[in-house]
Formats: C-alpha cells, sequence, structure tokens
C-alpha cells in the first residue's frame, strides 16, 4: 500500500501565519514603588497581609482604575492592588498570602492592559 504524504506542516505553516498577521499586544507597563508602611497586624506567622506603598502613582492620579493590577516585591512575594489610601498617591496593596517585606522594600505594579 501507498502511504500518503504526511500533512501535518500545512497546519502550523497556517497557524505561523495567522499569528503572523496580528500584532503582538503590547507590554504591560510596569511602575515601582516601595513598601511605605504596614496596613495590617502581623498574623501569627509574622506575615502583613494589607501594606501601603508608595511611589506607582502620582498625587492627581486616579487608583482606581488599576485596582486589581499584579505587584510583585523584590523577595518574589505577590500581591494585588486593591485602592488608594489618602491623597498623596499612595496605595494599598493585599497579601493573600501574607508578605515579610521589611519597610522600603521595592516593589513593582504591573498595570493591567498597557494603560497610560
Amino acid at each position: 500500500a501507498m502511504s500518503a504524504p504526511p500533512r501535518a506542516s500545512a497546519v502550523p505553516a497556517a497557524a505561523a501565519a495567522a499569528a503572523a498577521a496580528s500584532p503582538p499586544p503590547p507590554p504591560p507597563s510596569t511602575r515601582q514603588g516601595a513598601l511605605s508602611k504596614y496596613k495590617s497586624d502581623p498574623k501569627d506567622d509574622g506575615t502583613y497581609d494589607l501594606v501601603i506603598v508608595d511611589g506607582f502613582f502620582g498625587p492627581e492620579e486616579d487608583v482606581k482604575p488599576h485596582v486589581g493590577g499584579y505587584v510583585r516585591a523584590e523577595n518574589g512575594d505577590v500581591g494585588v492592588l486593591t485602592g488608594a489610601f489618602g491623597k498623596a498617591g499612595k496605595c494599598k496593596v493585599s497579601f493573600t498570602s501574607g508578605t515579610k517585606l521589611p519597610l522600603g522594600a521595592a516593589l513593582t505594579l504591573t498595570l493591567a492592559g498597557g494603560a497610560e
């Protein structure tokens, strides 16, 4: 019996062409901030659930559109931007599994959707 030629190469080529046709999404915008203070009492293991971060936003900026943004600490802890704190551009960041970051520790906020 004659074996049919393999046709596997047809699918990846078409997929590659389709992928090339649509431009890649813009890289998400990130901002740097620092741990300003602890907002929650320490848990039994010495970690904090809620902290205040300074530097992600300017005093005139609205934090609301960025709530839910992904925050990564210098030690690898991951948190979520939960809202503004006061009027000077500070914001609240929640760490679901807690954090032991020292005051002044660096954090990076990834803005959702790459919006400015």
